[in-house]
């Protein structure tokens, strides 16, 4: 009983850390690029991550090297673009229709598995759709005839692609090797893979106004969102179980609303939480409907 609370508790707080990245995306939007972000969370994650996961690299890295190309495809999957979406796309969207666009990535992972799947998960999917349309066009179907496109809703849509495509991409791991060390190695490729993009205005450093406050996000971005939250993740599948553990990520939106109404001064506007039920209804039919293949 001990070790689940332990668990649900771990869970929540890698939840509220991810939800809080999204309050971070709008909050540095226009200060440092989507690019300089995700170069110096990932830099500062990685060196977080290292001195933890350097005994499980050095035993297995002949696994780790065999299996280079499986998670080179992590991090630029849900470790790298999935984060760099979700900054671009807090340059144009609210940070509350963010967060609720996210959560549709377990649907992406269906489609994309090739999954037979029953009835219920069907109309599961659909439900999915239709709420994030019903966000998207902010609850008004009339809003069709003078719909004003925002780039950073297709931008979150584009994140929760890449998160079923690191959960494909994840089940293909070997089981052997630890988790640690795997995400400490996805956590450097995405460092490396964000330097080049980065590096012009990195060169502009010595020039550029970095306020204490913003390089204080991004050092929390580093450590808690980053290294801590995915570590908490790891301690929380293993205590109550991937199922359970999973299902807490469905209350990202209700962190991120909080925060944004709190930190942002975003308003809260009936279709959204409208359309977050309906895709939180459609999740659900989508986890527990019957499928006619495990």
């Amino acid at each position: 009983m001990k070790s689940a609370i332990y668990g649900y508790l771990f869970a929540v707080f890698t939840v509220m850390m991810w939800s809080l990245n999204l309050i971070y995306a709008k909050f540095l939007a226009g200060i440092l690029s989507p690019s300089e972000i995700s170069f110096y969370r990932w830099i500062i994650g990685f060196f977080v991550m290292l001195p933890l996961a350097w005994r499980h690299i050095r035993e297995e890295s002949v696994i780790l090297l065999k299996n280079w190309h499986l998670i080179l495809l992590m991090a630029l999957t849900g470790i790298g673009f999935q984060n760099w979406f979700i900054y671009v796309a807090g340059e144009t969207a609210d940070a509350t229709t963010m967060s609720l666009i996210s959560i549709s990535g377990p649907i992406f992972l269906i489609i994309l598995s090739g999954q037979r799947i029953g009835f219920l998960q069907i109309i599961g999917v659909l439900l999915a759709i239709i709420g994030v349309v019903d966000i998207i066009l902010r609850g008004n179907i009339n809003n069709l005839k003078t719909f004003q496109f925002v780039i950073g809703d297709a931008y979150m849509l584009l994140s929760a692609l890449m998160f079923a495509l690191y959960a494909i991409v994840q089940k293909k791991v070997p089981r052997n090797v630890s988790p640690t060390a795997i995400l400490t190695v996805a956590i450097g490729f995405s460092a490396i893979m964000f330097f080049f993009p980065a590096l012009p205005e990195l060169k502009l450093l010595h020039i550029k106004q970095i306020s204490k406050l913003n390089m204080m996000i991004v050092i929390i971005l580093g450590i808690f969102n980053s290294a801590l939250a995915y570590l908490s993740w790891d301690i929380a599948i293993k205590r109550i179980g991937a199922v359970q553990t999973g299902m807490m990520y469905y209350t990202m939106p209700i962190f991120a609303i909080c925060f944004a109404y709190i930190l942002l001064g975003e308003n809260i506007y009936s279709a959204q939480i409208i359309g977050a039920l309906i895709v939180f209804c459609g999740v659900l039919l989508v986890m527990f409907g019957k499928s006619k293949q495990t």
